[in-house]
């Protein structure tokens, strides 16, 4: 699933886009755009991706976003109900260059990896307020309402953040090489050396530019990449598990297997048992 740019119109009279979905589906594609988001799913149930990640949303869920990271929202097929979401997008100029803005920024710079909130209950009235502010009213209770997020203890990245990296380092030739690389060979066996000369370096300093760039190995990226593409599938189609695994890249069904426990928290079956009850409920 390819990203599509979004254009966002904003209203000359507002730094502040925001809005309420309504619609029997979510049918916004897989998009990024300039702007920080915040998404809070009103009414809705199925499937969030954000950057690498591919995970399952229910009503309530509550995410931030960072500029130009890969998103979007899908319900269930068989889900009949409503899809509403409120949607407050903005542009990264909105905070000034006060001393003051500066732990706040260092917050919104860790929504780079997608951030859930696991408890947004209490502050479901704040949020909801910032429709029925104007102005500069509007702007303050977006930044209260940002600090009292920053605050939060219980929150949870969501994607490795290799796209947000490729994104906003987008004139890193080495980066956006590698990211093609992985996205067209990852169901192959990959080699440190193959990665490595995808962008013309030695095993050692791509090891380090990987890791200074994203975080993590080469290899711990690449499997948390091929789980993904392995969960997508388990909610796509009807696989087997060894499908899944040799599929997506992996040689040994046992290496599978703790990998996917490692990532999901579950076993395969598990997970796909747990997505079945999700869609009856």
């Amino acid at each position: 699933m390819r990203a599509v740019f979004e254009n966002i119109i904003h209203d000359q009279s507002s730094s502040i886009h925001l809005y309420e979905y309504n619609k029997k589906d979510f049918e916004t594609p897989l998009h990024f755009h300039p702007e920080y988001e915040l998404v809070y799913i009103i009414e809705g149930k199925g499937t969030r991706y954000v950057g690498d990640n591919v995970s399952e949303f229910v009503e309530g869920d509550l995410v931030l976003l960072a500029p130009n990271v890969n998103h979007c929202w899908k319900n269930y097929k068989h889900f009949s109900g409503q899809c509403r979401s409120l949607v407050i997008q903005w542009k990264e100029g909105l905070l000034g260059n006060q001393v003051e803005y500066e732990p706040l920024k260092m917050f919104l710079q860790k929504s780079r990896r997608g951030l859930r909130f696991k408890k947004p209950g209490k502050l479901l009235s704040q949020l909801m307020d910032l429709q029925k502010e104007e102005g500069l009213g509007r702007i303050l209770s977006l930044i209260s309402l940002l600090n009292v997020l920053s605050s939060e203890v219980e929150v949870q990245a969501l994607s490795s953040g290799f796209q947000m990296g490729r994104r906003t380092l987008k004139n890193n030739e080495r980066l956006d090489k590698l990211y093609e690389f992985v996205e067209h060979n990852y169901q192959q066996r990959i080699s440190l050396e193959q990665a490595a000369a995808e962008v013309h370096m030695t095993k050692e300093a791509f090891a380090r530019f990987f890791k200074k760039h994203t975080n993590k190995t080469f290899f711990t990226y690449l499997n948390e990449f091929r789980i993904a593409r392995a969960c997508r599938m388990i909610k796509e189609s009807d696989c087997s598990v060894t499908q899944l695994c040799f599929d997506n890249g992996f040689e040994s069904l046992a290496y599978f297997h703790r990998m996917f426990k490692q990532l999901k928290a579950a076993t395969p079956l598990q997970y796909k048992k747990k997505l079945q009850r999700s869609v009856l409920k």
